[in-house]
C-alpha cells in the first residue's frame, strides 16, 4: 500500500539511475527513462500527480543532467530534458522545488 510507496519508488529511481549510467544497451536505457516519463505524466495536471513527490530526488536531477551530456542517442537526451522540464515545473509556485535551485 501507500506505506511502501516511498521505498518502492526509491528503489525504482536507483535502478533507473544505474541502468541509464551503466554500460547496458541503449534500448534498455531508453525504456528506463520512458518508465519514469510514464509515472511523471500519469495525470493531465502534473501538480496533481502525487507520484512525482516520490520520484523527484536530487540524485535523479544529477542523473538526468549527466544523460544530457553523455547520451549516445538523441532520444535519450530528449527524454532526459523532457523529464527535467516536467519536474522543474512541478508545484513551482506552491512549494520549494529542488529542481529550481
Amino acid at each position: 500500500g501507500a506505506d511502501n510507496a516511498e521505498s518502492f519508488f526509491s528503489e525504482l529511481v536507483e535502478c533507473v539511475q544505474g541502468i541509464c549510467l551503466g554500460n547496458g544497451e541503449i534500448s534498455l536505457k531508453e525504456n528506463a527513462l520512458n518508465l519514469l516519463t510514464i509515472f511523471v505524466t500519469a495525470m493531465d495536471n502534473i501538480n496533481q500527480n502525487a507520484l512525482i513527490e516520490y520520484i523527484m530526488t536530487p540524485e535523479l536531477f544529477d542523473t538526468l543532467t549527466s544523460i544530457c551530456s553523455l547520451a549516445e542517442e538523441s532520444v535519450m537526451t530528449f527524454n532526459a530534458v523532457f523529464l527535467l522540464v516536467v519536474l522543474t515545473n512541478y508545484q513551482k509556485y506552491e512549494t520549494k522545488n529542488v529542481y529550481q535551485t
